[in-house]
């Protein structure tokens, strides 16, 4: 568990590489300098789930992430799962912010080695991070340009825009990142149109690709799991 700026207690699950582990006991044993271990040091990555679950649905994208030589963090926002407190647009980026301090003050890990990954809502909160720290990379994964945008395509004959507590404007987050990008969506999903990963797609700036995979938008990842692993690998390791 770590605590926010405001309070509240989130739970989260911190992943080393096991070699990683090895060597931190070798060094103890040889009193090393700890300068010595950050050439090999893996990059680690921020998961961000999305709406509809908590940091336990994401096992099979953890493990495919370990299985990349990745250190993994990723978070329950406040009122998901283990953590206190009550989901607010505002609370869920307060989150965002104490899950990279934790690892940058707790975990003394570098900002060019951090990757941020979101799927669904969880990416355009990944995305916000991204627009106000500094990552090696950001990964947005079947996420929408903003709630709004949403509601209006659903309900294109009434004033939705007004009536919204909340936005997650996704789009807008994108206009401030300046780290590489990739935007991953299927055509095949049912809640967030494939359009709205194209138009994140196009307001990225700087380097960027665009993944695109087959599947429902909650079974994508595992339909099209050889294409996103070889996707995304190729994109985290050249960048």
């Amino acid at each position: 568990f770590f605590v926010t700026s405001d309070g509240i207690k989130l739970n989260g699950w911190y992943i080393e590489q096991k070699e990683q582990i090895e060597q931190k006991e070798q060094i103890d044993k040889i009193e090393q300098k700890s300068s010595d271990i950050e050439e090999s040091k893996p990059k680690t990555l921020i998961i961000f789930h999305g709406n509809g679950g908590n940091i336990s649905y994401s096992l099979e994208l953890i493990k495919l992430f370990y299985e990349m030589k990745l250190n993994i963090f990723t978070i329950d926002y406040r009122g998901y799962g283990n953590s206190a407190g009550f989901p607010t647009e505002r609370g869920t980026y307060i989150d965002a912010l104490a899950s990279w301090d934790y690892l940058i003050n707790e975990k003394n890990t570098k900002p060019e080695d951090i990757i941020i990954y979101g799927k669904s809502l969880g990416g355009s909160i990944a995305a916000y991070l991204a627009a106000n720290r500094n990552p090696s990379a950001l990964i947005i994964d079947s996420t929408f340009t903003s709630i709004k945008d949403i509601g209006s395509q659903l309900y294109p004959y009434l004033p939705v825009k007004k009536f919204f507590k909340f936005n997650y404007d996704t789009e807008k987050y994108l206009k401030s990142t300046t780290c590489p990008v990739i935007v991953i969506h299927s055509r095949d999903d049912e809640y967030i149109p494939f359009s709205h990963g194209l138009k994140l797609y196009e307001t990225a700036k700087g380097h960027k690709c665009f993944l695109e995979i087959e599947g429902d938008h909650n079974s994508c990842f595992l339909k099209s799991i050889v294409t996103f692993k070889k996707g995304i690998k190729s994109f985290i390791y050249t960048n």
